[in-house]
């Protein structure tokens, strides 16, 4: 381990490190969309009340038996004309009878209408509320607040919950954006109703629902650093682009994510503390020139592998790497290869091909990212600038630690089991003799046997000290 001794930083090789356990989390299940809003059903038209002239038959019928009867009755007749008036009262209060019962139908009708719309309109309601506190709580448990990061670097606790396997893996938080509400419908119609051709009655439940539906919210404002990106401080937010990155080192265990920083600024010198750096901060004394070197050897040595890694690498680069050749190979077969790089550049620097964009940290807070397809977004960032001092120290309360893994804890093994001989065997020499003199001697962290080769060309004689001088 790295420690300081009378002003100086050795390594302490007696010195062990706290091993710890990755924090583990269970994330909530991803925000179900509350769907496409309901439509608004057309209310049915009131019946217009009959046409008199519906009941000319009817007035037709007595008035011909009303004046047929005193030519057929003579004097006493006349009763018959009493016929008239009377199928006239019966007919239009026969009408109006029809036309109020029709009008009771259609307002039972109209009512049944309107509460079923507002039981569909108040279940989207409900849907969207869940939805927003369900996208909250996630992304509350993607992202923990900075105040919440920085206790858990100085405690030691609940550290290096992303795991390779995870959503969220290399995904880091550049300050906060507003968002929509909820997602765009999908629905045949696509669009959302209009209070304007809603009935009167729900018209406040539609506007309600349009405050919802185009309303927006905060949420994090996130980059994926699988990609290679620019990344520009205006001078004086320097300090967010150290908080961001120590976040990376305290939601990434080392064990899943390598650093290099080829970084030419005294002020990222605190990133030499972090266990992502490795055990002997391979490069680091001999600057940031070697640095890059050693991230190029292992952008060839994947590529001759064809294969990525377990670990992943992300590599910090600034203005200097610009003028390397190798650059363009970098940005385009790194990620590809499980090496990330990212570019720190200052104002006015050039911006290379192969780069997914540029995140600017402008004053007051301002966050703005650039992709190149020509998106743009515009966020914020509330959280404090770190000074490098204040960089160093939650840096160095990370030095200390080091993952805890299964492989890690120490197990009796026999001889004859390193050996590979196993029950009663007997152990007769090689033949033909064995072309090294590798011996095992132990087990190593990852469980594979490990060899102490006591040939010229390899550990050589003096690895073991057989006994002293007289």
């Amino acid at each position: 381990m790295w420690v300081i001794c009378d002003g100086r930083e050795i390594l302490d090789p007696t010195m062990a490190p706290r091993r710890v356990w990755p924090a583990a989390r269970l994330l909530p299940p991803p925000p179900e969309s509350p769907g496409d809003p309901p439509e608004i059903p057309s209310l049915p038209s009131p019946p217009e009340p009959s046409p008199w002239w519906l009941q000319a038959p009817w007035l037709l019928t007595a008035a011909v038996y009303g004046l047929l009867g005193p030519l057929a009755f003579g004097g006493r007749g006349w009763i018959c004309l009493l016929v008239l008036p009377a199928t006239l009262l019966s007919s239009f209060l026969g009408m109006a009878l029809q036309h109020r019962r029709a009008m009771r139908q259609h307002q039972r009708r109209v009512q049944e209408t309107l509460e079923t719309a507002r039981r569909r309109l108040a279940r989207f309601l409900e849907a969207v509320e869940r939805y927003r506190a369900a996208a909250e709580a996630r992304e509350q448990a993607l992202f923990p607040s900075w105040e919440a990061m920085r206790a858990r670097a100085q405690m030691g606790s609940d550290l290096w919950f992303r795991r390779p396997e995870d959503p969220d893996f290399l995904l880091v938080r550049v300050g906060r954006t507003r968002v929509p509400l909820l997602p765009v419908p999908t629905s045949r119609a696509g669009r959302w109703p209009d209070p304007e051709e809603a009935p009167e009655p729900l018209r406040p439940s539609i506007q309600a629902l349009h405050g919802l539906l185009h309303g927006r919210r905060e949420a994090p404002l996130t980059v994926s650093l699988r990609a290679p990106w620019v990344w520009r401080a205006f001078p004086g937010q320097e300090g967010a682009l150290f908080r961001i990155f120590l976040e990376v080192a305290i939601a990434h265990s080392p064990a899943d994510l390598f650093l290099m920083a080829a970084l030419v600024d005294p002020r990222w010198a605190f990133l030499r503390w972090l266990p992502h750096i490795g055990e002997e901060r391979e490069g680091w004394a001999d600057g940031p020139a070697a640095v890059r070197e050693r991230i190029f050897e292992a952008l060839h040595r994947r590529r001759g592998q064809g294969d990525p890694g377990r670990t992943a690498w992300l590599a910090l680069l600034d203005e200097h790497a610009l003028a390397d050749p190798r650059l363009g190979l970098l940005l385009s077969e790194g990620p590809r290869l499980g090496l990330f790089p990212q570019l720190i550049l200052p104002w006015g620097a050039p911006t290379p091909a192969g780069v997914a964009g540029e995140i600017l940290l402008r004053p007051e807070g301002k966050v703005w990212i650039l992709r190149h397809e020509g998106e743009w977004i515009e966020g914020a960032d509330p959280d404090p600038l770190l000074s490098p001092e204040e960089a160093e120290a939650i840096a160095r309360s990370l030095a200390g630690l080091r993952p805890q893994t299964a492989a890690a804890v120490p197990r009796a093994v026999s001889g004859p089991a390193l050996w590979g001989i196993s029950g009663r065997e007997i152990v007769r020499p090689a033949s033909p003799p064995p072309p090294s003199l590798a011996v095992p001697i132990g087990v190593a962290d990852d469980g594979e046997p490990f060899l102490l080769d006591l040939s010229d060309r390899a550990h050589g004689p003096h690895a073991m000290v057989i006994g002293a001088t007289g």
